[in-house]
Parts: structure tokens; C-alpha cells; sequence
């Protein structure tokens, strides 16, 4: 049988398919190099996010520590952050998607509440939540109050830090940013 160029290219491209089919299922079951260091901790890049191992416990992020180490933070918050016993993340109910702040308020507690007292809080109160604003907080219970608004920041005022964000993933960025400097991944 003669081979023509048609068919050595049709069996070149056949074989570089069942070869990369291979690849794939093989970097699959050996799990693939997916691991980075950070400051003293490994990462594992998963599809949901980032997972770190701490005190024990794994902990997912949606972002590694490199994606959110340029949003800035004064060193007075960065220290006010370490040194608080208790937590209040409090969130603007009066957005027109509070269930978002509501979402990210219960994702940061579940991180922070392996080192921190943390207590959930509303602007408002309403939904059988207490209320609290930047009134109520202090130097050993600070207040963090996410909100929804067209810019992307961290405002701080003494013990209160309001996460602002334009969207969701802006919002997730400030939180896994203020997440990684209370659980000391993060030290600057």
C-alpha cells in the first residue's frame, strides 16, 4: 500500500490527537505541577481557586497573594488587623444586591474565624442582624463594612475599613487581600 501525503497527514493529525488525549489524562492522574510558594506557604491552584493549608485547615481563595499584593494598606491597618481579638464584618444592606455582601461577608468568616472572634453585622440591622457602623468600632474590635459602590477601594478610618467594589470580583479581590494579612500569609 502506497502513502500519499493526504493520508500521512490524516494519520499525523490522528496521532497527534491520541497523543494529546494521553497527555491530558496523564497530567490529570499524576496532578500536574500546580503548586507555588508564597511567603513561606504553598498554594495549589485548583479550578475554584487558590487552597492553602493553615494551622491545619485548608483554605480556598479566589486569588493568589501575588494578584492582590498591589492593593494598598497602610501599615496602621495592617497592624490594627493582626493585633484585634474580635472581628466585625459588618455589610450595606441597602444595595441593590445585598445577597452579594451577604455572600462575601459569610466567606470571610469562615476564614478569619480559625484565628479571630468574628461577629456578623449589618449598616442597617435589619434581617435580625445587629447593626454596626464605623460608630461602634475600636481599636481591639475593628469594623470591616463591605459595600457596593462605582469605585474599587479600602477607605480607612481608624478601626473601620469599608471594602468598597464595583463588582463582585473587585469586592472578592479586597477580602482575600484583607483575608491573607489577618491570617498572616501576608505581612506587608
Amino acid at each position: 500500500m502506497k502513502l500519499n501525503p493526504k493520508m500521512l497527514m490524516g494519520i499525523f493529525i490522528v496521532a497527534v490527537m491520541v497523543l494529546s488525549i494521553f497527555g491530558f489524562v496523564l497530567n490529570y492522574k499524576l496532578g500536574g505541577s500546580n503548586s507555588f510558594d508564597y511567603n513561606g506557604f504553598e498554594f495549589r491552584q485548583t479550578q475554584d481557586g487558590w487552597i492553602v493549608e493553615l494551622d491545619g485547615e485548608e483554605h480556598a481563595f479566589f486569588y493568589h497573594p501575588t494578584e492582590v499584593a498591589s492593593l494598598p494598606l497602610t501599615n496602621e491597618t495592617i497592624n490594627l488587623l493582626t493585633a484585634a481579638k474580635n472581628i466585625v464584618i459588618s455589610y450595606n444592606d441597602e444595595v441593590e444586591e445585598p445577597e452579594l455582601l451577604g455572600h462575601l461577608q459569610y466567606y470571610m468568616e469562615l476564614h478569619i474565624s480559625t484565628q479571630k472572634i468574628v461577629t456578623r453585622a449589618t449598616t442597617t440591622g435589619e434581617n435580625a442582624v445587629i447593626a454596626m457602623t464605623c460608630e461602634n468600632a475600636t481599636r481591639t474590635s475593628p469594623i470591616i463594612i463591605l459595600d457596593i459602590t462605582n469605585t474599587t477601594s479600602i477607605e480607612e478610618d481608624g478601626p473601620c475599613l469599608t471594602v468598597q467594589g464595583s463588582s463582585g470580583a473587585a469586592l472578592a479581590q479586597q477580602a482575600d487581600r484583607l483575608q491573607y494579612v489577618i491570617l498572616g500569609v501576608m505581612n506587608e
